[in-house]
């Protein structure tokens, strides 16, 4: 019976990264070609803080998308908020102006 010396090994599988390639400007993307199977292709422009995409439509027709970086918003500041016993305390003060406000139209003769 014949010894086999190697033992099975899968072959090393393709890695399905992304496809595309660093640019420089949206006209470098428009001038870039990229596969009719309708899959995205990816073009970081670092200097100016964009992604964009390019792909075939369902018509035939490239599709290009950007996306620009922009920073996050800063944290709202402390007193922008108020707790929930301040809220209370306001709506019983509103309440309170009310009553009184009905009360005078009322004793006033005003419907």
């Amino acid at each position: 019976m014949p010894i086999n010396p190697r033992p099975n090994v899968l072959p090393p599988q393709p890695f399905g990264g992304l496809k595309g390639h660093p640019v420089s400007s949206l006209e470098e993307v428009k001038a870039s070609s990229i596969d009719f199977d309708g899959s995205i292709f990816y073009f970081p422009d670092i200097a100016n803080k964009r992604i964009y995409t390019k792909t075939v439509g369902m018509d035939g027709v490239a599709l290009l998308n950007m996306y620009e970086l922009k920073p996050l918003p800063a944290d709202p500041v402390e007193g922008d908020y108020i707790t929930r016993t301040e809220f209370d305390q306001a709506l019983a003060r509103i309440s309170e102006l009310l009553s009184t406000k009905v009360t005078k139209a009322a004793a006033a003769g005003v419907a």
